[in-house]
């Protein structure tokens, strides 16, 4: 399964959401999604979403770490990319 994007897309709330929002969502998707309730496979693969993005905006160190790296991440790969391009740059320039 591959992961999403955006946990707090999947749980329909905002970045800045309290524990306690956080909690109500989670208790919100879980009685639209659970599989005992929705027997279907899209049901069980959006249950599953949903059980992974609350383990992480539940605990504040996981959340913490994870808001940390979608910063990184946005962040890091215009960089990598100006490296990539400038390193192509100058191997062309020491060939040629």
């Amino acid at each position: 399964m591959n992961a999403p994007a955006d946990l707090y897309e999947i749980m329909g709330i905002t970045p800045n959401a309290s524990l306690a929002e956080i909690k109500k969502a989670y208790r919100a998707l879980a009685l639209q999604n659970h599989p005992d309730h929705n027997p279907s496979d899209d049901a069980k693969t959006k249950w599953a979403q949903i059980q992974k993005a609350y383990e992480i905006l539940a605990d504040p160190v996981k959340k913490l770490e994870y808001d940390q790296g979608k910063k990184s991440a946005i962040t890091t790969k215009p960089r990598d990319f100006l490296r990539d391009l400038w390193d192509i740059m100058v191997n062309r320039g020491l060939k040629s």
